[in-house]
């Protein structure tokens, strides 16, 4: 856990009312799935309405595997370089986006930064500083910085990833989620 950000190198235990509970406690107990029968299309739209990252794929009882939203973005990219997607369907990131853009200046507190991420429900925040773009803070920086005991009213300026890759709004989506997956 230590590597992953969730726990500082002393051992500590993460403070909230779950952090002491055991996987089994968290766990959904019928959690969704799919078949390896199942369409690529399908797994992306149970994810979507769902609202998770990942699928475990069942072979009747048995894990076979596990499909993640990165898998889903490496089939699409796929699909769109060999032709095997409608150049219709490949729209632009415009189409896509997410507006309002919710951002917070460099100066935020980590604290403040992931009540603002779990209020908004979002796992990404640009940074601005001085009203311009100077970074991304993700909700695996703030993880990580936890899990190194940084304190809460420490700025965003000091985790957030600063080597950043764009794209404009006129872009195509199997454009920007080849660079997601090259990045």
């Amino acid at each position: 856990l230590t590597a992953l950000g969730w726990m500082p190198e002393s051992g500590a235990v993460p403070c909230g009312p779950r952090a002491g509970a055991m996987v089994g406690e968290l766990m959904h107990a019928e959690p969704e799935v799919v078949s390896p029968a199942d369409t690529v299309v399908s797994a992306a739209v149970q994810m979507s309405v769902q609202k998770i990252g990942c699928l475990p794929v069942m072979d009747g009882e048995r894990l076979v595997g596990i499909v993640t939203e990165m898998d889903l973005l490496k089939a699409y990219v796929a699909a769109c370089r060999d032709g095997g997607i409608e150049p219709s369907l490949d729209v632009s990131v415009r189409q896509v986006m997410r507006q309002p853009v919710h951002s917070i200046a460099d100066t935020t507190s980590l604290a403040e930064a992931a009540a603002r991420s779990r209020r908004l429900h979002v796992r990404h925040l640009p940074v601005l500083r001085g009203g311009r773009l100077a970074g991304l803070v993700s909700d695996r920086d703030l993880r990580a910085a936890v899990g190194d005991g940084r304190p809460g009213d420490t700025p965003v300026a000091a985790v957030m990833a600063t080597r950043l890759v764009t794209i404009g709004p006129d872009g195509r989506a199997s454009q920007a989620a080849e660079l997601m997956l090259r990045h």
